[in-house]
């Protein structure tokens, strides 16, 4: 009996520890270069190309779906919506990648929380998106780029502390 409990928890902690360490998206995922600090070398060009070429944002809420809502619950990135924003225009997504591309913004990558984002901004540039998902919990921020088969291509973490008030003033906009 003892031995099959501890086959089981085993077999438990794998399941776990996998889905914790899989990050959203289905595709490969390349790993950080921690000692870079500017917005480039931890975005990747192809993402910089895609945020400063953006022409909309889309903003979405991440939340348990709720049943009296209008809004037919979907997941994305892994998380379930709550809610669909305003689909934001050239302007707005200027403001947004100025605050998402300051070097700054990568100096401090400690992870504060359990990330539980709240928002999420999708940038579009022709059929290529990057989407941005915020914890205003612990000011952390997942950036994912994916291709336009929703494959993840590139994957950035880090914490907008110091950005917070700016980001915020923007989820509110939208």
């Amino acid at each position: 009996m003892i031995r099959c409990c501890q086959l089981c928890f085993v077999a438990l902690l794998l399941c776990l520890g996998g889905s914790l360490l899989a990050l959203p998206g289905r595709g490969a995922v390349v790993p950080r270069d921690e000692s870079k600090s500017s917005a480039e070398a931890r975005l990747g060009a192809e993402t910089v190309a895609i945020l400063q070429g953006a022409t909309r944002v889309e903003t979405f809420r991440i939340g348990n779906p709720s049943i009296s809502s209008d809004f037919l619950p979907m997941r994305m990135d892994g998380h379930w919506l709550n809610g669909k924003g305003t689909t934001e225009a050239k302007p707005f997504a200027a403001k947004a990648v100025k605050i998402l591309l300051d070097p700054q913004l990568y100096a401090d990558t400690r992870e504060r929380c359990l990330f539980s984002p709240g928002v999420i901004f999708r940038f579009w540039k022709g059929s290529q998106r990057v989407d941005c998902l915020m914890c205003f919990h612990c000011d952390d921020i997942l950036i994912l780029t994916q291709d336009p088969q929703e494959r993840t291509t590139h994957t950035a973490f880090t914490n907008f502390g110091a950005r917070q008030p700016a980001l915020l003033a923007l989820v509110k906009q939208a």
